[in-house]
């Protein structure tokens, strides 16, 4: 069972918009470096030799700093066990993050924690503690939000927080496998436009004396807004960590407009009534694609349905799944095993972005 790519946003997604919402905590001199290292060690298959060397020096030097600094002794093993999740292993991420939410004193602290150790779990395919661990991070935001403000700026986040983790609960109890986050409306908005690259650019040509062959492309022409029908939209990239969506020549792309709202809480960004999506033609995908499918027949019916869904693969079989906060869209409208959906589903093409409009 696999929902790497699900978990991976998820964890990015706790990093980047939950953990310090409430402010860094003060590494010491020793520690930080190390921990900056590891971080990018990590993530890069090359060099997880060294990546492991740093979470042994963490180690050693959490015997001289714990007793200085509970919370910085905390972050040291989330650190580490974060670490460990990116490098494959979940057995020492298990570890590691159970000794950070027992560390942690603060309730936010340990929730966050609490749902990182639950996406572990998850990966590990063991969804009775991974639910469990989501429950235990729900309850302490639930704690934490109480110490907030009244009308403060922090009781809104945690107020909309708390909604997320009980939707994301719900929706991983009823399909046993958790659902891609929601980014939330108050996170600091993205200010890099997201572009469509297209036309090649191959330099100049001379108005005179006609060129023998052409020169290689030197550039693309790219495009950040497209026009529909008089009507303006800009590009969202559906590619992951990717702003630039390259449209190459040779290649057969097409675009079609979405009718309902089964995707609008897909991630890396929602797709809605209205919208167009490019997809690139092909007939296979990967796990976790979104993609154009058409079911040739369904629950013995002799009916073609298309059909823009997350392509899902776990333990044998082959989901088409919703991404939708409408509850009439939350099980999966296909699913069978590789062996009997040779002939039912036809994968036509891939989406590599959404254009929204303006």
């Amino acid at each position: 069972m696999s929902y790497r790519t699900i978990l991976d946003e998820w964890v990015r997604y706790l990093f980047e918009d939950w953990l310090d919402i409430r402010g860094k905590p003060q590494l010491h001199p020793s520690v930080e470096p190390l921990i900056d290292k590891l971080r990018l060690f990590a993530l890069d298959p090359n060099r997880k030799d060294d990546a492991w060397h740093c979470i042994e020096q963490i180690e050693k030097l959490h015997d001289h700093v714990h007793r200085e600094n509970y919370k910085v002794s905390a972050r040291m093993f989330l650190e580490c066990g974060v670490a460990a999740y990116w490098m494959g292993n979940s057995h020492e991420a298990i570890s590691f993050l159970t000794r950070s939410t027992s560390s942690f004193t603060e309730d936010h602290d340990k929730g966050v924690s609490c749902w990182l150790l639950g996406c572990v779990y998850w990966h590990a395919n063991n969804p009775i503690n991974a639910l469990a661990s989501w429950e235990n991070g729900y309850r302490h935001f639930r704690e934490q939000s109480t110490k907030s403000g009244r009308g403060s700026k922090l009781e809104e986040w945690y107020a909309g927080k708390i909604k997320e983790m009980e939707d994301a609960i719900k929706y991983a109890a009823q399909n046993e496998s958790p659902p891609f986050p929601i980014r939330s409306a108050g996170k600091k908005p993205n200010t890099k436009r997201h572009l469509l690259q297209t036309l090649p650019v191959i330099g100049q040509i001379p108005a005179g004396t006609p060129l023998d062959v052409l020169p290689p492309p030197v550039d693309f022409v790219n495009a950040d807004q497209v026009q529909i029908n008089d009507k303006d939209y800009c590009i969202v990239s559906l590619l992951r960590e990717e702003i630039v969506v390259h449209i190459p020549p040779g290649r057969r792309f097409y675009v079609l407009r979405v009718s309902g709202n089964s995707m609008n809480r897909c991630s890396p960004g929602p797709i809605e009534d209205g919208d167009y999506v490019i997809l690139r033609e092909q007939h296979t995908a990967d796990n976790g694609d979104i993609v154009a499918a058409m079911i040739v027949k369904d629950q013995g019916e002799d009916e073609q349905r298309a059909t823009l869904k997350r392509f899902v693969t776990r333990d044998g079989k082959i989901f088409l799944q919703p991404e939708s906060d409408d509850p009439e869209f939350q099980k999966p409208v296909y699913s069978r095993s590789f062996a009997s959906s040779n002939d039912e589903i036809q994968i036509r093409g891939v989406a590599v972005a959404v254009l929204k409009p303006l």
